[in-house]
């Protein structure tokens, strides 16, 4: 499957993603223009299309964010948790795509991990680094 978006969001339909899973879950990867890791919209719509992993590529970095199947968070829970601390990042980090912001927004979706029994992984590309 292959969409097209502007260069802040892509739309993709749920239904368009569970007709191609019929043999289990997919991992859905997309890329950042800017540096840094997930949107809450990203996790949110990962949890209602029910699909294994979210990936988020950037210039430097691939993050991943894996979600048990039967998992113990809601989509809107996660969602207004991530969005609420990726707002208090944004006013304290510096600016979006920074190195400080960058940091941050990897702690906040660790933490969210944990707290809610996912994985977040961030993997550096080879020969690529931010600092």
């Amino acid at each position: 499957m292959d969409r097209a978006g502007d260069s802040d969001t892509i739309d993709i339909d749920w239904e368009d993603v569970w007709a191609h899973q019929p043999d289990g879950p997919l991992t859905f990867t997309h890329n950042h223009p800017l540096p840094g890791s997930f949107s809450a919209d990203d996790v949110a719509w990962g949890l209602k299309a029910r699909v294994r992993e979210v990936r988020a590529v950037d210039a430097f970095n691939t993050h991943s964010l894996r979600y048990k199947p039967n998992g113990r968070v809601s989509a809107g829970v996660l969602y207004l948790d991530g969005r609420q601390r990726i707002k208090s990042v944004n006013e304290r980090a510096g600016p979006p795509g920074s190195h400080g912001w960058r940091d941050e927004l990897d702690r906040v979706w660790s933490r969210l991990a944990q707290r809610y029994d996912l994985r977040y992984d961030r993997c550096e590309a080879p020969g690529k680094s931010p600092r």
